[in-house]
């Protein structure tokens, strides 16, 4: 029964937002009692935390894939800045639920926090690989550039999942189109940056 309110309740984010999420109505759809439900998750909060976990999974799982396709550390981080963009386009309310406001650290559950900590540290190796391949002198600049390529993927990844960004292209494959070369402008950017370290 835990697996299929998880199950039900992602289904429902995907399609009208966390806010749509209700627990007796997701007991309904288990074929259970709503005091059923609130003795496997307290909160529906608590249950959104695991569906947002999952999303981080599915990201980190999504990240690796796309750099398996690629051979050099560059061509592998562009792969995964690229999948990130693509995660947030596809999985819009989800993306909103991952990425939305916390509650206290200590009310986070042990799978939320371990998949956020592994999604992030994915990201970061593919960062700091690129980085090793340019021979960075001071490595203690490792954790910048993560941040760095982080918030500008997200940026990126926000502001075109608002549609703050189609409004200058005629199309949606012009659109990824040009968020695929402005993540490899990006990263070449850094490319010639780190190079002159």
């Amino acid at each position: 029964m835990k697996k299929d309110l998880v199950d039900k309740a992602a289904e429902l984010v995907e399609k009208k937002g966390a806010e749509s999420v209700s627990m007796r109505d997701l007991a309904k759809k288990v074929g259970a009692s709503t005091m059923a439900a609130y003795r496997h998750y307290k909160s529906k909060d608590e249950l959104l935390l695991e569906v947002a976990a999952r999303g981080f999974d599915r990201l980190t799982q999504l990240g690796n894939q796309a750099a398996d396709h690629e051979k050099t550390a560059q061509k592998k981080l562009e792969a995964v800045l690229y999948a990130y963009y693509q995660f947030g386009q596809n999985h819009h309310n989800l993306f909103e639920l991952m990425f939305g406001p916390l509650k206290k650290k200590e009310s986070l559950s042990s799978h939320f926090q371990n998949s956020a900590r592994a999604s992030y540290a994915q990201f970061s190796k593919y960062v700091h690989e690129f980085i090793g391949v340019n021979k960075l002198k001071n490595q203690k600049f490792e954790n910048q550039y993560s941040s760095a390529f982080w918030a500008y993927i997200h940026g990126m990844t926000v502001l075109a999942s608002n549609g703050y960004l189609s409004a200058i292209e005629s199309s949606p494959k012009e659109m990824e189109k040009k968020i695929k070369t402005q993540i490899a402008n990006f990263v070449a950017f850094y490319q010639v940056s780190l190079a002159k370290n």
